[in-house]
């Protein structure tokens, strides 16, 4: 889980906590960029709430290093607010 806040300035989320991330995966989400492979990303840049029920059926997600870590991490759903 994590808690990100918008920079509105810069059009970013920033990382402010996280629980159940390892260093890697913290370091790579420090600030997500709009529109940024990420699925958060994904979701700043059409400012909507967005909830992913499976992580390997995004098409947004196949071969990208989120997805990886995502499931290295045990993740199999998203939801980004």
């Amino acid at each position: 889980a994590t808690l990100q806040r918008l920079d509105a300035t810069h059009g970013r989320l920033e990382l402010l906590a996280s629980r159940g991330l390892d260093a890697d995966a913290c370091a790579s989400w420090r600030e997500l960029e709009s529109g940024q492979g990420s699925y958060c990303g994904q979701a700043l840049l059409s400012s909507a709430r967005s909830h992913l029920p499976d992580i390997d059926a995004c098409d947004a997600l196949a071969a990208t290093e989120d997805l990886a870590a995502l499931r290295r991490l045990g993740f199999r759903a998203v939801h980004c607010t």
